[in-house]
C-alpha cells in the first residue's frame, strides 16, 4: 500500500514539473495566462458596431458618401465666340433641367449664318454644348470651364468625312431668357464682339 501512494506521489510531481515548464498554449497569442479574447465572434461584432466597420471587407472603414454639388445655372441667352483657322460667333438660347441642358440659337462666321441646335450637360464647373446647324451635317462641340468668366475652354468641328477643325472658345450669359442683357464681361478678357449678332437675322457683312 505505502508502495503504491509512493508512486502516485511520483506520477503529480512529474506532471506538476511539465506543466511550469510548457510553453503558452496556441491560442494565448499575448504570452499572458488569463488575458486571452474568450469569444472571437462576440468580439468581432462588437468592433464592428462600435467602430463602424465594413461588414464586407472586415478591414477599413464604412467610406462617407462624397457631398455631391448641384450643377451650375447656365439657362438663359449664351453668346460663343470660337477662334480657330476662322472666327465664329454664335448666340443661343440655353434650357435647364438638372444638369441636362439643351436650347437654340444661330451661329455665324465670314462665310454666312446658320440656326443651330443645342444640347449638353453642365456640372458644378463644365459645361458640355453640342450644336449642330439646321439642314447641315456638322457637329460643334464645346467644352467649357465655368470657373471663370468669361467660361474658357475649346471647340472641335466635325464633318462625316472627320475632324474638320479646333481652337479655343470663350462664353458667358448675357442674360435670362426673354429678359434684358447684361453688360458684357469687359474686352480685356473675352474677344471683341463683331459688328453683327447671329440672332438679328442677317449675315455679316
Amino acid at each position: 500500500m505505502r508502495i503504491l501512494l509512493i508512486f502516485i506521489s511520483l506520477l503529480l510531481g512529474a506532471a506538476l514539473h511539465g506543466a511550469v515548464g510548457e510553453e503558452p498554449p496556441a491560442d494565448e497569442w499575448l504570452g499572458i495566462e488569463g488575458l486571452r479574447i474568450v469569444d472571437v465572434h462576440h468580439t468581432e461584432g462588437y468592433l464592428r458596431g462600435v467602430m463602424n466597420l465594413s461588414g464586407q471587407s472586415r478591414t477599413g472603414w464604412t467610406p462617407l458618401a462624397p457631398p455631391v454639388r448641384p450643377a451650375t445655372d447656365v439657362a438663359g441667352i449664351w453668346s460663343f465666340t470660337l477662334l480657330g483657322r476662322e472666327r465664329l460667333e454664335g448666340e443661343v438660347a440655353l434650357y435647364q433641367v438638372d444638369g441636362e441642358v439643351f436650347g437654340e440659337g444661330a451661329i455665324a462666321s465670314e462665310m454666312g449664318r446658320w440656326q443651330v441646335t443645342a444640347a449638353g450637360y453642365a456640372t458644378y464647373n463644365d459645361l458640355e454644348i453640342r450644336l449642330v446647324p439646321v439642314g447641315d451635317p456638322t457637329l460643334i462641340r464645346l467644352r467649357l470651364s465655368l470657373l471663370g468668366i468669361p467660361a474658357r475652354g475649346s471647340y472641335a468641328v466635325y464633318t462625316p468625312s472627320g475632324q474638320a477643325g479646333f481652337g479655343a472658345a470663350f462664353g458667358y450669359k448675357r442674360g435670362p431668357i426673354g429678359g434684358a442683357y447684361l453688360p458684357a464681361p469687359p474686352s480685356s478678357v473675352v474677344p471683341p464682339e463683331p459688328s453683327w449678332r447671329p440672332g438679328a437675322g442677317r449675315s455679316p457683312t
